[in-house]
């Protein structure tokens, strides 16, 4: 399972604690200043709008990240098959 897998589950099971693990143990700089921006807006912002906001944020990019994931194993293997 790859940090953004991990990511994208924690996010859908409410699993704020692991993902803060994972935005500490990250490679991926952009992953965790999106998790953090995500946190923040969770724990320390009133207005929902903010939250939905960088909720969403945090969700593209996991799925613009598994998207590029994907195609580079897919290249890879098509690369190999020849």
């Amino acid at each position: 399972m790859t940090e953004y897998e991990k990511s994208l589950y924690d996010v859908h099971a409410n699993n704020w604690d692991s993902l803060f693990i994972t935005m500490l143990r990250t490679d991926d700089h952009f992953l965790e200043k999106k998790i953090h921006r995500f946190l923040y807006a969770y724990y320390y912002t009133i207005e929902q709008k903010h939250i939905m906001f960088h909720y969403h944020c945090l969700l593209s990019y996991i799925h613009h990240a598994l998207r590029k994931t994907i195609l580079t194993y897919d290249t890879c293997q098509s690369n190999q098959s020849e």
